[in-house]
């Protein structure tokens, strides 16, 4: 390799990396977004998707208390986005683009899952009249 082929190269590199981390920074928007949209339904059932790196779960989570007065031990639990049993906005930048490939697919999970939990539901109602 020439020093000017491995100069193009880097140069290539280098705007690459540019617009990659210029995308990146939207990804904890997009994690939250996807969170904000979920957590609104209230659909209070646990899924997981598998993304070959890793899993990306919708789960209930515990942290500290955000309510004003409260002690500073206080707990709450929250249903969150989790990468491999972690809130996603800590993992690491490929663990995050890979949740962001597979959202659909946990969304996908989430309605079998509420379908089936609501059929459960209907059959009992029928056997308890």
């Amino acid at each position: 390799m020439t020093d000017a082929e491995f100069s193009h190269q880097l140069s290539e590199l280098s705007a690459m990396a540019t617009e990659l981390n210029r995308e990146s920074n939207s990804i904890n928007e997009l994690l939250s977004r996807f969170e904000e949209q979920i957590s609104t339904l209230n659909v209070g059932i646990q899924a997981s998707q598998n993304m070959g790196v890793g899993v990306v779960a919708w789960l209930k989570l515990t942290r500290t208390s955000t309510k004003p007065g409260a002690s500073p031990y206080a707990k709450e639990e929250y249903w969150g986005l989790t990468i491999n049993g972690r809130p996603a906005l800590e993992a690491s930048r490929d663990l995050r683009i890979a949740a962001l490939e597979n959202l659909p697919y946990l969304i996908t999970t989430l309605t079998s899952e509420s379908r089936n939990r609501l059929d459960v539901i209907k059959r009992a109602k029928k056997l308890v009249k």
